[in-house]
């Protein structure tokens, strides 16, 4: 009997990690991407001491 709940305890240890292999790469929701430099507002006085 431990040995095939051994067997069993490898095979799913087995499967796990095939499945995180499989799913990491598929693209189930997208990735945002922030964009490189801050955009420029006109009449912003953010960070001004005026």
């Amino acid at each position: 009997m431990k040995m095939d709940t051994y067997t069993k305890t490898v095979l799913t240890v087995i499967a796990i990690c095939l499945s995180i292999l499989t799913f990491k790469d598929i693209n189930l929701f997208p990735k945002a991407h922030a964009h490189n430099s801050p955009q420029k507002t006109e009449n912003s006085n953010y960070g001004c001491s005026n």
